[in-house]
């Protein structure tokens, strides 16, 4: 049974006829059509889409990668098909059709071909290396008539068209690092699908393996375990195919729950992404997620599925089993958002998560939460002899199953004395403790409620701490719609510390503050209390004593209206327009002059600009505009620069306003900025043709290796490769950093002169000259 747009076909069955209904459908209830029939289909053992492709290529029959994994600003759009590292293999039209498109480039997709499916839908071939006899043909004229390698043809029906099972291509590695085959399935609309629901078989009987689960606050005051930011466990396999989080966790308000999950396949070491999620709470389905196609226009949106704030922290790839508010993405058939709020009834509950792969193969992950406000755990010192302390600890109106004790001890950390568990319900745990215990500084009581969640430490100083150096700081954690205030004291201490706010009218707003740690306290405000300045004070509750204090002023940026962030010296700007953000923004930009950014190889001319926080998903682009010294040197050679973790400085594109010193860029994420001078220029290496060489073939090639140390070569039209006087159409290799020419006709016999020429984004150009004979 064939599915076209706008149209649904009735069966015949129980005597009914077959009819047809035509409709309108809009882009999102196409696709959410499509997923519903899926998942239907999908239940039932039938294929949705009745079409059986052909395998693409005699490479193997492995993949590497999945449809919809996480890419840095969208989503994968096809599957990646393995060549085992190595170029050549046969591509094979899936089907039917004609080629309808031909683009060759070194970036993206490299060498591609698209092919109109006989179904109305496109297989779309990357990374080739190369054509059938008859494209290259067309390709090599087109490049010749051009003189330029860059091409992208479009071709009308009939004008190539190709069988099921012709040879159209062979794999290669152009546009990417590793070879390998990128295939990808488009509808009508070109809207990619997952090709594996057109009847693909690949080696599958390995279910995914799920690693960690994190619980995220979403709104102002939500809390897991007793603080308001996130918190993640890892999680631990109790069958063969489920696995369980060992803590109950407590949470209250709004919170969501997220995955870190890999899928592997036979005979492959491979992790792949996930293909469908379904949590229940207490058995009963909550959310469902299962990614079978999208829009290309809304593929910026894999920063909203995913947890890009936890992604951009470092702390791994979680799925979101949530959705936000402004997650438009089609992959979602629950009615619930997912969130878990005050809809959960208080008390313990019970979630499952059901992880799958395309091919069924599924594993299961199970758990506990306990849904209720935390309440601090009280003790009182009930009396001291000369060997021993007698302490009772008591639920603040929450009865305690368990009492864990155990002292912290300078430069090795906790040492456990013991617990004790409650006799017949009893709302107090006594203890008594030698006086003659190791030179503890501090004891920490972990106690548990009846559901069997954790209630928040409490905390015993019995002596200073000499070896805890560290001043007392204030730390920010910012959320869609809150901030949470992390205070670090410097010292332990048993007084119950009181976090305030003060307004520029000077009225003051106690805040809620949960102790988190021996030294650590957090409190949670809305955002929309920082559209002024405000100052943030730590006081001992018990005294009144101003403790710390610090001056927290941030800019806020409309979702609806865009606006600006400005450095304090003037010389930084972000520019926000309607279109950037998914929701208001409040940040600042910090000025560092760590010196940790300089190398001693880069020339840093201007302050490094951090944008704070990084981690917030950008819809579109934001403008960056940095002034450089009046006094500055070669201004051609300067560059807007931001900096990456692993990469170091990276070079931007801009544009260069020279009247007024000010360089700008677009960008997709929000990063620390700088203004770098390039003065060294580009490096051509490994060049396989000496000077003086005397080559005895008439066909011979060229390699060369060129790269550049800071500002990096923008393209291939940045190289200029010249034999005798004329233009040489050869490949670029941006990941390897090579080019390649191979000559198709003869050369004449005698004496050649070969130019390489390369200019760098900074203006510095390189040249070598090799004169060689052929006889």
């Amino acid at each position: 049974m064939m599915f076209q747009p706008g149209l649904l076909f009735i069966p015949e069955k129980n005597g009914l006829k077959r009819g047809v209904w035509k409709f309108t459908f809009t882009l999102q209830m196409k696709l959410r059509i499509i997923l519903f029939l899926t998942t239907v289909f999908l239940i039932e053992g039938e294929n949705l889409y009745a079409q059986q492709y052909q395998w693409p290529t005699n490479a193997s029959r492995a993949i590497t990668s999945t449809f919809s994994e996480f890419r840095p600003g969208h989503f994968h759009s096809g599957i990646d098909i393995k060549t085992w590292n190595r170029e050549g293999y046969r591509i094979f039209a899936v089907e039917d059709g004609y080629i309808s498109r031909i683009k060759v480039s070194p970036y993206g997709y490299g060498k591609v071909i698209y092919q109109k499916l006989s179904d109305g839908n496109t297989a779309v071939y990357a990374h080739l290396k190369g054509f059938n006899e008859e494209i290259e043909k067309v390709i090599r004229n087109e490049q010749r008539k051009r003189d330029k390698y860059r091409v992208d043809l479009h071709f009308k029906a009939g004008k190539y068209p190709v069988k099921r099972g012709d040879v159209i291509g062979i794999s290669g590695k152009t546009g990417t690092k590793h070879p390998h085959l990128h295939f990808e399935i488009r509808d009508a609309e070109n809207n990619p699908m997952n090709p594996l629901l057109f009847g693909f078989k690949i080696k599958d009987a390995i279910r995914p393996t799920p690693v960690k689960i994190a619980f995220i606050p979403l709104e102002h005051g939500a809390e897991v375990d007793g603080g308001f930011t996130e918190k993640t466990y890892r999680l631990h396999r109790v069958g063969r195919y489920t696995f369980e989080i060992e803590d109950t966790v407590q949470i209250f308000g709004m919170v969501g729950l997220a995955l870190s999950a890999y899928d592997m396949a036979n005979d492959v070491p491979n992790k792949y992404g996930i293909n469908s999620f379904r949590l229940k709470i207490d058995r009963v389905e909550y959310f469902k997620a299962s990614y079978e196609t999208f829009s290309f226009s809304d593929t910026r949106q894999i920063e909203v599925d995913r947890e890009y704030r936890l992604w951009r922290k470092g702390r791994g790839l979680f799925h979101s089993l949530y959705i936000k508010k402004y997650n438009t993405m089609p992959f979602y058939s629950h009615r619930s958002n997912g969130v878990l709020n005050s809809s959960v009834m208080p008390g313990a509950h019970s979630f499952e998560i059901e992880v799958s792969d395309y091919y069924g193969n599924r594993s299961t992950v199970k758990g506990v939460f306990v849904y209720d406000q935390s309440r601090p755990m009280l003790y009182t010192i009930i009396g001291t002899s000369a060997d021993e302390m007698f302490l009772s600890f008591s639920g603040d109106g929450i009865p305690l199953s368990k009492v864990e004790l155990s002292g912290y001890i300078p430069g090795k950390g906790y040492l456990k004395i013991g617990e004790k568990k409650s006799l017949n319900n009893q709302n107090s745990i006594a203890f008594s403790l030698s006086r003659h215990l190791p030179e503890f500084t501090h004891i920490r009581a972990k106690g548990y409620s009846m559901l069997g969640a954790s209630v928040p430490n409490t905390y015993l100083k019995l002596r200073e701490d000499k070896e805890f150096k560290n001043g007392k700081s204030f730390k920010y954690e910012y959320y869609d719609d809150h901030l949470v205030i992390i205070y670090e004291h410097s010292e332990m201490i048993n007084d119950i510390i009181s976090l305030r706010i003060k307004r520029e009218d000077n009225e003051e707003t106690s805040l809620m503050v949960n102790r988190t740690g021996a030294y650590k306290y957090q409190a949670s405000i809305p955002l929309i209390v920082l559209t002024q300045p405000i100052i943030i004070r730590a006081l001992s509750y018990e005294t009144g004593e101003l403790l710390f204090e610090e001056k927290l002023e941030l800019s806020h940026i409309s979702q609806e209206s865009g606006g600006m962030l400005l450095s304090k010296d003037g010389n930084f700007m972000a520019q926000f327009d309607e279109k950037s953000l998914y929701t208001d923004y409040f940040g600042e930009v910090i000025i560092n002059e760590n010196a940790t950014y300089n190398d001693g190889d880069n020339d840093i001319i201007s302050s490094v600009y951090q944008i704070s926080p990084a981690y917030q998903p950008m819809k579109e682009v934001v403008k960056i505009l940095l002034r450089y010294p009046k006094n500055a040197e070669d201004k051609e050679k300067l560059g807007i620069y931001y900096h990456d973790s692993k990469k170091g400085w990276v070079f931007l594109k801009n544009e260069h306003d020279t009247t007024m010193g000010v360089l700008s860029t677009k960008v997709l994420s929000l990063e620390s900025f700088a203004v770098l001078k390039d003065s060294k220029p580009p490096k051509i290496e490994r060049l396989n043709i000496v000077d003086g060489a005397v080559i005895e073939q008439s066909e011979f090639t060229i390699s060369v290796k060129i790269s550049d140390n800071l500002s990096g070569i923008e393209d291939e039209r940045s190289i200029i490769m010249e034999l005798d006087g004329k233009n040489l159409i050869f490949e670029w290799h941006p990941a390897s950093k090579t080019a390649s020419y191979e000559s198709i006709v003869p050369l004449e016999k005698g004496k050649h002169k070969l130019l390489i020429s390369v200019i760098d984004n900074a203006n510095n150009r390189s040249v070598k000259i090799r004169n060689f004979i052929i006889r």
